[in-house]
């Protein structure tokens, strides 16, 4: 048996080691499956195998590697490899106030680089001014460099219909967050990423329900409601629960409705839904904020 040990960093200058970076080995055809590794905080993984020669792949949110990766294991190697990953977070941000700047990366079926990514945003509803300047274009087109890396600049506030290549005659609402940055994936496929508001609430027990005022945020930066559409409230993004049924909550607009009947402490539980499951290889879900509510 052999020590084999991976080195991950970042593509950045300087670079920095990446942590949390799930390394899975397989036998050289793909066949077999040998081991999985998490990276530590130094970016380091290591595993003991016989010698032979090994299929690698790493997987980490936010960066991209290369695709297939064979390495060898014997007496006669050092048996370590330098991995780099490409951030594929780091954005851009625009220079123009009412301008953001949508940027990221797209890759293949076999999780390469593609480079033939063809975008095209189509402006809608009747919105033809911004910041005093008139809006008179309707496209903006844009493709992916031979990197994946595609870069595109859009009007801060609009609504855009979207259509891009891997997805034939299909639509995309996409909203632009008032922000100077955003990244690609989440301007087209946004999940609930952050509610904002006090906790602990107090509350009468037995009384109307109280509207609790709270903000609701999406990966893109986009803060609920959209009006432009219907569908796109934060019911559509999050999903609430409570730690008794005497206590109920309800997401609306710009506030959760809490009432109890009877007193206690309890706690409301806010989790990230996602409304483009289907579009994904994995579901983007998690907690994003628990609220303590006191009847009394």
């Amino acid at each position: 048996m052999y020590t084999l040990t991976f080195v991950i960093t970042d593509n950045l200058t300087p670079s920095s080691t990446l942590e949390g970076v799930i390394v899975r080995v397989y036998s050289q055809d793909g066949s077999v499956f040998q081991a999985q590794l998490t990276t530590d905080a130094e970016g380091v993984a290591t595993t003991d195998l016989p010698e032979g020669t090994y299929w690698v792949r790493f997987f980490k949110t936010g960066y991209s590697f290369q695709s297939k990766l064979l390495v060898g294991v014997s007496s006669t190697l050092t048996n370590t490899f330098d991995i780099e990953g490409r951030d594929m977070i780091e954005l851009p941000p625009s220079a123009a106030d009412n301008i953001c700047r949508v940027s990221g990366y797209t890759v293949d079926a076999s999780g390469l680089p593609f480079g033939r990514a063809y975008f095209q945003f189509m402006t809608t509803g009747s919105k033809r001014v911004t910041s005093n300047r008139l809006i008179t274009g309707e496209k903006v087109n844009a493709a992916a460099n031979s990197d994946g890396y595609i870069e595109v600049e859009l009007i801060q506030g609009l609504q855009y219909d979207c259509t891009f290549s891997g997805y034939k005659d299909e639509v995309f609402p996409v909203y632009v967050p008032k922000l100077q940055q955003a990244h690609i994936t989440d301007l087209i496929f946004p999940y609930g990423k952050k509610v904002t508001c006090s906790s602990p609430v107090s509350i009468t027990a037995g009384e109307e329900a109280i509207e609790h005022p709270a903000l609701f945020t999406l990966s893109s930066g986009i803060e609920l409601p959209i009006v432009a559409e219907e569908g796109n409230s934060p019911g559509t993004f999050f999903t609430v629960e409570v730690s008794d049924d005497k206590l109920k909550a309800t997401l609306y607009d710009d506030y959760i409705g809490l009432s109890a009947s009877a007193a206690g402490t309890y706690t409301v539980t806010i989790t990230s839904s996602d409304p483009y499951s289907s579009y994904r290889t994995a579901s983007v879900t998690g907690v994003v904020k628990q609220i303590t509510v006191v009847a009394s």
